[in-house]
């Protein structure tokens, strides 16, 4: 793995922390949250929209 590589690796996952913290903060606020049923492995509501803030960060990565 080169150091462009590494580089880029860990800009995607400082990037990807921020922006779903960020996702995080929103999704509390606006209450947007997954309510856990009897199928659920939670058991608490937790917020949504971490993998709608992952996920771009990481394509454009990749698309780079």
């Amino acid at each position: 793995m080169s150091l462009l590589h590494l580089g880029l690796a860990v800009l995607v996952a400082v990037v990807s922390a921020v922006v779903v913290r960020l996702a995080r903060r929103v999704a509390l606020k606006k209450a947007l949250l997954d309510i856990p049923n009897e199928r659920s492995s939670h058991n608490q509501p937790v917020p949504r929209l971490g993998g709608a803030a992952f996920l771009p960060v990481v394509l454009l990565a990749v698309g780079r």
